[in-house]
């Protein structure tokens, strides 16, 4: 899919989960899927939390990040 966020000043509202509820329902719609592999920037280790609660599950697999795909999927913005 690509990267997924939800601008900051629109967080809490619910936005990411209907988000995120829609790009499941058409995985499993579409696509015919039943499982989905989900990758979190390290740094916003606040969001293990808010996955592990929608059911997803840590792996503790870390990749590093596709700098080669910036152009494709967005760059992300995090602080160090």
């Amino acid at each position: 899919f690509g990267l997924f966020s939800v601008d900051p000043s629109y967080q809490s509202r619910g936005i990411g989960a209907k988000l995120l509820d829609a790009a499941e329902s058409h995985a499993r719609e579409k696509w015919n899927l039943s499982e989905a592999k989900m990758f979190l920037l390290e740094q916003r280790k606040d969001l293990y939390g808010w996955y592990s609660r929608r059911g997803y599950l840590k792996t503790g697999v870390k990749v590093p990040f596709p700098v080669d795909a910036i152009g494709k999927i967005g760059k992300p913005i995090v602080s160090e």
